[in-house]
């Protein structure tokens, strides 16, 4: 049995200073509501660990596309 919510598609980094922004491919912090068609796109972890390990000390969140 796997360990992993079956809904869970990856993780997604969040900003210490301002939690309505999320962690984009381009390297910046960019509001959520800037990402999608036509704007940025979160940079996805596969794992929790990846996420922890590239960015220790900030708020790791599932991400569900």
């Amino acid at each position: 049995m796997s360990k992993t919510n079956s809904k869970t598609t990856g993780y997604i980094v969040i900003s210490q200073i301002n939690p309505a922004m999320i962690l984009t491919t381009t390297g910046e912090f960019h509001a959520r509501g800037q990402c999608g068609p036509g704007g940025y796109c979160a940079k996805v972890y596969k794992t929790e660990a990846g996420a922890r390990k590239s960015h220790p000390g900030r708020t790791i969140k599932p991400y569900s596309g």
